[in-house]
């Protein structure tokens, strides 16, 4: 029962993956990270509760990020993508994941100490394109 139940699951959620718009906003972890299904490493990996809940919330879009205040936090009115700018480093750039985690110039000491040990560990990781 429940491996036909998993499957089901499954199956309903490469269905939604199909279906789902390239045009449209979609969250963060469904189009530019996860391709699968399955129990992600870092919910066991992270012991720190707090960094674990922060990932899953920035993976999940439920956070306090622009690109997606940028939905409600104009009374309302909907502001739009090329928009949501981040008003920290008041460089124009747009305040989304990617940005937050890879550019955002408030953060490139401690960027540069987290991708360090990725870099030694993997050679590919500095030849990797930005996606």
């Amino acid at each position: 029962m429940k491996k036909t139940l998993r499957n089901q699951y499954l199956q309903n959620w490469l269905e939604t993956q199909k279906r789902s718009s390239t045009s449209s906003r979609e969250k963060f972890t469904q189009r530019e990270v996860e391709n699968n299904y399955q129990f992600e490493n870092y919910l066991t990996l992270i012991t720190k509760s707090a960094h674990r809940i922060s990932l899953t919330r920035l993976r999940l879009g439920c956070h306090a990020l622009r690109i997606q205040t940028g939905k409600y936090e104009n009374r309302g009115a909907l502001i739009p993508v090329d928009e949501r700018t981040c008003l920290v480093c008041k460089e124009n750039c747009i305040e989304h994941e990617q940005h937050f985690l890879m550019y955002f110039q408030g953060y490139t000491t401690l960027t540069r100490e987290l991708h360090s040990p990725i870099s030694n560990a993997d050679d590919r990781y500095p030849s990797l394109s930005d996606n």
